[in-house]
C-alpha cells in the first residue's frame, strides 16, 4: 500500500511538472508554485540531491534538499500573521500556512525528523522565507518569516499565493477525479 501511495504521488508530481511547464508560457499568474524544502546550515556536500540557497535579505546560506517535501497542493490557505518575540516583545510579521490533511502529515514527519534544521519556502523557484525547526509541528500551521524587501505588501503577496493554492487545489482535485477509476 505504501508503494502504491508513492507511485500515485510520483505520478501526480510528474503531471503537475508537465502542467507547470506548459503553463509557464501562458502567463497565467494563478499557477505560481509554492514549495517547502528542508535545509541545514551544516557544512555538507550538495551533490545531486541538495543545493546551496542564499536567502535574499539576510544573506544566510543553507544547504537545501532539491526535492520539496510539501507544495501548494498540500495547503488550504495562507494568511499574514503577527507573532510577538518572547525575548524582546517585538512584533514579527510573516506568513501563516494552513495545511490540508496531506500537508499536516508531511509537515509533522519532516519537522519531527529534522529538528535543528530549517524549512525553506520557495515561491516560483526563488527563496522567500524560512523557519528554524525547534519542535515538531503537529497542528498543520506553519509560520514562515519572509525574506522580502521591507516595502513588500505582505497581504498582496498572501493573496497572490492563495490564488496559486486555489488553482493547484483545483488541478489536483480534477486529476484525482480523472484517475479515481484507475486503481
Amino acid at each position: 500500500m505504501r508503494d502504491l501511495s508513492k507511485l500515485v504521488f510520483c505520478l501526480a508530481a510528474a503531471l503537475l511538472s508537465i502542467f507547470f511547464a506548459s503553463c509557464s508560457s501562458s502567463g497565467n499568474d494563478d499557477e505560481k508554485l509554492i514549495t517547502f524544502h528542508i535545509g541545514t546550515s551544516r557544512n555538507i556536500s550538495t551533490g545531486l540531491t541538495k543545493s546551496l540557497v542564499t536567502m535574499p535579505q539576510s544573506g544566510f546560506t543553507l544547504v537545501v534538499d532539491n526535492d520539496p517535501f510539501m507544495y501548494s497542493g498540500d495547503l488550504n490557505r495562507v494568511d499574514v500573521a503577527k507573532i510577538i518575540m518572547p525575548a524582546s516583545g517585538m512584533p514579527l510579521f510573516g506568513f501563516l500556512f494552513d495545511c490540508n490533511d496531506s500537508g499536516v502529515k508531511k509537515l509533522y514527519y519532516k519537522s519531527a525528523s529534522n529538528m535543528g534544521g530549517y524549512i525553506v519556502m520557495l515561491y516560483q523557484g526563488a527563496p522567500v522565507g524560512l523557519r528554524k525547526i525547534d519542535a515538531p509541528i503537529d497542528n498543520g500551521e506553519l509560520f514562515i518569516v519572509p525574506e522580502l524587501p521591507l516595502d513588500t505588501d505582505l497581504q498582496e503577496k498572501a493573496d497572490d499565493m492563495n490564488a496559486s493554492i486555489k488553482a493547484i487545489g483545483e488541478i489536483v482535485k480534477k486529476k484525482r477525479e480523472e484517475n479515481s477509476g484507475i486503481f
